[in-house]
């Protein structure tokens, strides 16, 4: 199951009816009843796959500008988490700027027509608006740190020993379709283009960024970004309260082809 913008109340959803979700604010959402155990494939090196924009002809020079100013973004978003890491950078908060809430196909008409001051997007929604919607790059990760995606289970998966085999042998085909990716990036774009209806001029902007794709297990370190974000997203009213983070939410998997042998797999 995937959101593109996963609210507390989608995480909560999917933390009843599904098995495997990917998500960083799904962690926080559910972190009593979920284990996160590793870090998804579409984890990028890439500062600009994120972003804050606004029209070319703007006023709006420096981040400071936005004081006062009315910001797209999908609410319990990773753009909403980065508009907030923005705004600290120039000793604003979310009390100076009016967050308007609005999903990308919404968002990208109120950035064209002025009905929003400043868009915090990520890709190929980002690189879309650069390419056709005259907007420029008012501010990115850079120097911000950037954040990782996960895969998330419920305890229940992890001690059923048929539903963690099939999780072993998921998490094998993700990191071989991984490594495929990395080494036919201009296959992976036809395909996207073909499947998703993205145009091929976006996508060999945005393919580039997040190569290498990769996976690998959760470390007991991503726990202090996922705190920060819990932070962040308590100020931002999205979540009610911080949620503690622990050794008692994520579980570290044996490294994922290599136990195939184990389970009677190549």
């Amino acid at each position: 199951m995937h959101s593109p913008t996963p609210s507390p109340a989608w995480s909560r959803r999917c933390a009843r009816t599904c098995s495997i979700c990917r998500g960083s604010l799904s962690l926080i959402c559910t972190a009593p009843t979920w284990r996160c155990f590793c870090i998804n494939c579409w984890a990028s090196e890439s500062d600009t796959t994120e972003a804050v924009i606004v029209l070319k002809n703007s006023g709006i020079q420096k981040v400071s500008d936005l004081k006062g100013k009315r910001i797209g973004v999908a609410r319990g978003s990773s753009a909403h988490a980065f508009l907030y890491s923005v705004l600290r950078s120039a000793g604003l908060t979310f009390n100076d700027v009016t967050v308007v809430p609005l999903l990308p196909p919404d968002a990208r008409p109120a950035f064209e027509n002025g009905s929003i001051d400043a868009w915090a997007i990520w890709d190929p929604f980002l690189t879309t608006a650069l390419q056709g919607s005259g907007g420029r790059v008012l501010r990115d990760h850079a120097g911000l740190g950037r954040g990782d995606n996960y895969h998330l289970v419920p305890g229940s998966v992890l001690k059923n020993a048929e539903k963690k085999r099939a999780l072993q042998v998921l998490l094998a085909e993700l990191e071989s379709a991984a490594n495929w990716a990395n080494v036919n990036r201009q296959t992976v774009i036809n395909q996207f283009s073909d499947e998703l209806g993205i145009p091929k001029s976006v996508l060999a902007v945005t393919v580039p960024k997040s190569v290498p794709f990769n996976i690998r297990p959760f470390r007991a370190s991503d726990l202090k970004p996922l705190q920060a974000l819990s932070v962040a997203f308590r100020e931002a009213g999205v979540l009610p309260r911080d949620v503690p983070l622990g050794p008692q939410t994520y579980v570290t998997l044996p490294a994922f082809r290599a136990v195939l042998p184990t389970l009677g797999l190549k």
